[in-house]
């Protein structure tokens, strides 16, 4: 996973939401297992967004970001919601 910066993280924590944007790679799964908030999320094709069950992964422009884009894969078994 890269972040606003372009330093690479694996295995891929979630930023929080102060990084801007994150982009899940092609072959590359995130697993979100506890709440968080994040600025902006770009699911490339390929790429996968697990969110666990009991957990809220939201999403919301924090200046000027562009929230969730999904061309991958995205499984909600808990909570996906809109922050901004």
């Amino acid at each position: 996973m890269y972040d606003s910066t372009g330093a690479f993280h694996y295995p891929a924590p979630f930023p929080p939401s102060t990084f801007g944007y994150t982009i899940i790679d092609s072959a590359h799964t995130v697993k979100v297992t506890a709440d968080v908030l994040v600025d902006s999320v770009d699911v490339q094709p390929g790429g996968t967004l697990l969110i666990d069950s009991s957990v809220t992964l939201s999403v919301g422009p924090s200046g000027g970001g562009y929230g969730i884009v999904v061309g991958g894969t995205v499984t909600v078994h808990g909570t996906l919601s809109n922050a901004g």
